[in-house]
């Protein structure tokens, strides 16, 4: 439309200057000068439009673009968050795997060392005990040629295990002692009245050859050395379930009497 306007602007110019110049007409002069004038308010009026148009259709692309380039740029935040997130959440759970695997390893190791203890301690419980069981027989065996012995030297006491017939006064303790008992490094010796007759010095010398007669057997049993022979065995003596007394600590030769 704007370029019909401007070819009558163009035209009533040059009838403006025809009429004037060329051929004197007031009228038609008058006529195109008012087509000037309208075509000139015409062609500004729908240039602006057209203008305004441009200008709205430019602003509507650019609004458009605009939103299109924010929806692009919020699709591909959106997406890169999306897969940050998916990132984030695989390595948790990649370090929760490991985490599981660890503990699992630790409860497996932590079975394994229990395990071990526990075999260890049911190792250490048997050989206790098998030790236990083997000093028990030994002590069995100990107490068992004690006793046999003494046995033996009240044959001697009262002459029937001797070669003349006749008793000997060696072995007279005997007839005084009922038993004895070998226990963890000590004897118990149970005696009758006839000990109770014993002086204080008499009872010593009479334990001192119950102590070796039981060092004897114990020996034999235990295979001693000499030094382990020299060393004391304290005695403790018994009338019934009562303790008469017993050899001293830093002597074992010496008989000590409860008051």
């Amino acid at each position: 439309m704007d370029y019909l306007f401007t070819i009558v602007f163009i035209a009533a110019a040059v009838g403006i200057w025809y009429f004037i110049k060329k051929s004197p007409n007031k009228k038609n002069r008058n006529i195109s000068i008012a087509l000037l004038v309208v075509s000139s308010l015409l062609v500004y009026v729908f240039a602006d439009d057209e203008t305004k148009e441009e200008a709205t259709a430019e602003y509507d692309t650019e609004e458009t673009s605009t939103i299109e380039s924010t929806q692009f740029s919020s699709e591909i935040q959106a997406s890169k968050e999306k897969e940050a997130k998916k990132s984030e959440e695989a390595e948790e759970s990649k370090e929760q795997e490991i985490q599981e695997s660890k503990e699992a390893e630790e409860s497996k190791e932590k079975e394994v060392e229990a395990s071990r203890e526990k075999e260890t301690e049911e190792s250490k419980q048997k050989d206790s005990k098998d030790k236990e069981q083997k000093q028990q027989e030994k002590d069995n065996e100990i107490n068992e040629k004690i006793n046999e012995r003494l046995e033996e030297n009240r044959g001697f006491a009262v002459g029937e295990d001797t070669s003349d017939g006749l008793p000997n006064p060696e072995f007279e303790y005997a007839l005084a002692i009922d038993k004895v008992e070998y226990d963890v490094n000590l004897l118990r010796v149970y005696v009758n009245d006839n000990f109770l007759d014993y002086s204080k010095p008499q009872a010593s010398e009479e334990l001192k050859k119950v102590q070796n007669g039981a060092k004897s057997s114990i020996g034999e049993v235990e295979d001693w050395d000499t030094d382990e022979y020299q060393q004391g065995l304290p005695v403790y003596v018994y009338y019934g379930s009562t303790e008469l007394g017993k050899t001293k600590m830093f002597d074992s030769t010496e008989f000590k009497r409860n008051d």
